[in-house]
């Protein structure tokens, strides 16, 4: 391209300078000479139909100066024009996307790998010599790869010529970040790795969960096994204490008529009071070992409840009078506790003293040296629950489990029935007694008796 101007004097120059616009001279343009059919017909001719009309061909433009004499003419081929009007569009796009996108670079080659357009003005003009590119060059494919730049960020490259009927106009490369890929793959990962977690921890809870339904199963079968087996040997214990009892009340009776008459009917001719002595022994004895058959009867044959309405505070009261001499001379204070609002209980009058008797008389047996005896009841649940406490020496830890046990004993003259009658009484009245105890502290009997239960 090709430009030149005229002067005519420096003053005329230095005036145009305050005028700077240019028109056209007599508004006339110049193009080199074409065919002649096309000056008389204005139409190109036919051959040029068939092609682009400015191949081969140059532009020229004359503009009139104002400053000085003269024109200013412009001759450029029409190639160059258009390939510099094309770089000048494809440049702006090239940038918008760049802007864009989250990518790395973005150029356009032209079908000679010569960088036409890039985000780095700096790399227009250079040729483009990558193995990827020179691959899409020759098999005219898509083609990708990830390259790692510098401080070991990534991205992925990509190759795409740019066909338009069937030729080849040049070749699209882009680098695209990994950035918000990889943040979208931690992402992801940290979710699935929380996912996991909670599902691993929802699994564990839910195995322990089984875990302890299981174990809290195989306990209560536990304790129904216990029961049963616990039950069968009551039951047989019972059957021989019944066959025992019968055998040995006879001659039990037999020998406490004839200890009776030697008393009365026969003195001693000497050492009275010796002899008086040994048969109040012997009958005793006998007292004794009828009462362990009475026990023995007692745990053998079933109970036959006759319940009635009581107020558990008149049961407390005769129980409290029985015992009142037994609780003086061991120097222990019986203390009552039963609120006048408690309802009335549906039970065994006899066999309900006959367990808290029993109860009261191994808690003054635990205070030899004296303390307190409190006899407690109150409402629980809907049931009527009696308290029987001691301030004695306590049961061993060992023997709790055992307690309830017929024929387990830690006195030297105690047969081990009474707490075992004491349970099956409480037991036939469709309740429960339990114990705690602490040793030097004392223990805790509990019975729980339903208010009004239907099926006694």
């Amino acid at each position: 391209m090709e430009t030149c101007r005229t002067a005519d004097s420096d003053s005329r120059e230095k005036s145009g300078r305050r005028n700077l616009s240019a028109a056209p001279a007599d508004d006339k343009r110049w193009r080199l000479p074409t065919e002649k059919a096309e000056e008389k017909t204005g139409e190109p001719p036919p051959a040029l139909k068939d092609k682009e009309f400015w191949k081969g061909s140059a532009f020229g433009v004359a503009v009139g100066a104002r400053s000085f004499p003269g024109i200013i003419a412009i001759h450029a081929n029409a190639d160059y024009i258009f390939n510099f009007e094309k770089a000048i569009g494809v440049q702006r796009q090239i940038e918008d996307l760049g802007r864009q996108s989250d990518s790395e670079f973005v150029s356009f080659l032209d079908s000679d790998l010569n960088v036409v357009a890039h985000t780095d003005r700096g790399r227009i003009g250079q040729q483009e010599k990558e193995p990827l590119v020179l691959k899409a060059k020759v098999d005219r494919q898509l083609f990708s790869q990830i390259v790692e730049s510098g401080g070991g960020k990534r991205y992925l490259e990509v190759v795409k010529p740019v066909v338009l009927d069937e030729s080849n106009l040049g070749f699209l490369k882009i680098g695209l970040s990994l950035g918000s890929m990889e943040v979208a793959w931690r992402n992801s990962l940290r979710a699935i790795v929380i996912l996991g977690l909670a599902i691993l921890g929802a699994g564990i809870l839910g195995m322990a969960a089984i875990f302890h339904n299981q174990q809290a199963h195989m306990l209560e079968v536990k304790a129904l096994e216990a029961e049963v087996l616990h039950r069968e040997r009551l039951s047989a214990l019972g059957n021989m204490a019944a066959t025992v009892a019968h055998e040995v009340r006879n001659p039990l009776n037999a020998i406490s008529m004839g200890l009776q008459r030697l008393d009365a009917e026969f003195q001693p001719t000497e050492d009275q009071e010796h002899y008086s002595r040994l048969t109040e022994l012997m009958l005793g004895e006998v007292h004794r070992l009828n009462t362990i058959v009475e026990q023995f009867l007692s745990l053998a044959r079933p109970f036959e409840i006759k319940p009635e309405m009581l107020r558990i505070q008149d049961i407390f009261g005769e129980v409290a009078t029985l015992v009142e001499d037994d609780a003086q001379q061991v120097k222990v204070r019986i203390r009552v506790v039963a609120p006048l609002t408690l309802p009335p209980l549906k039970a065994d009058r006899e066999y309900l003293r006959q367990t808290l008797l029993n109860l009261i008389l191994n808690g003054l047996q635990a205070m030899p040296e004296g303390g307190t005896l409190t006899l407690e009841a109150n409402t629980w649940n809907g049931n009527i629950l009696i308290s029987v406490k001691d301030t004695g020496i306590g049961i061993a830890p060992e023997n709790l489990a055992r307690i309830f046990d017929p024929y387990f004993t830690t006195k030297a003259r105690g047969s081990g029935l009474g707490l075992a009658i004491a349970r099956r009484i409480v037991e036939a009245h469709g309740g429960t007694i339990t114990v705690t105890s602490e040793m030097g502290q004392g223990c805790r009997f509990q019975i729980v008796l339903p208010i009004d239960r239907k099926e006694i």
